[in-house]
């Protein structure tokens, strides 16, 4: 009996390899969901309390090497807007750990090249760009629908995240 793939099938398929889908599944499902939803709210927790609530949001590849335009903003601090590109496997990948309990980081998918961090941009676009057609500004925050589902506050993009964004390096696998 042959059945075709759905298109969650698919794209199950198609980054399951770069993302360690298969021993993960439900957050790779997880992150799909999101990638295809275009934007991630999120609220970045500062020590010892307060936080700083983003949004990220993206026009992806259809594949997982190809490039994903992104845009990084903090609502409390219009003037800063971040822009950057990188494969679309490692957004998923940052997604995909954004939804796990803390466990630790996920590695880096297999023979996905990072590219450098990106500089604040202070205009509309990045200069040397296109002008990027991204979704419009940012929808309200607070808890997002995925973390209101664990009972948990907003989610936060993983460490790796802000370190790659902000030094321009990925930390070390911390699994040994």
């Amino acid at each position: 009996m042959e059945r075709d793939l759905n298109d969650r099938e698919a794209q199950v398929a198609l980054y399951a390899p770069y993302c360690e889908g298969l021993e993960k599944p439900q957050q790779l499902d997880q992150a799909l969901e999101v990638l295809a939803a275009g934007r991630f709210n999120g609220s970045r927790r500062l020590k010892p309390d307060g936080n700083h609530p983003y949004e990220l949001s993206w026009l992806h590849g259809d594949s997982p090497q190809e490039p994903c335009r992104c845009q990084l903003i903090f609502p409390a601090f219009t003037s800063v807007t971040y822009q950057f590109s990188l494969p679309t496997a490692q957004l998923v990948l940052w997604l995909m750990e954004a939804f796990e309990h803390r466990a630790g980081p996920l590695p880096r998918p297999a023979g996905v090249q990072i590219p450098p961090p990106p500089q604040p941009a202070s205009g509309p676009y990045v200069p040397g760009l296109p002008a990027p057609a991204l979704p419009p500004p940012p929808l309200p925050f607070g808890v997002p629908a995925q973390a209101a589902d664990r009972n948990v506050g907003p989610l936060d993009l993983p460490d790796s995240f802000w370190c790659w964004l902000l030094v321009g390096v990925l930390p070390a696998d911390r699994s040994a």
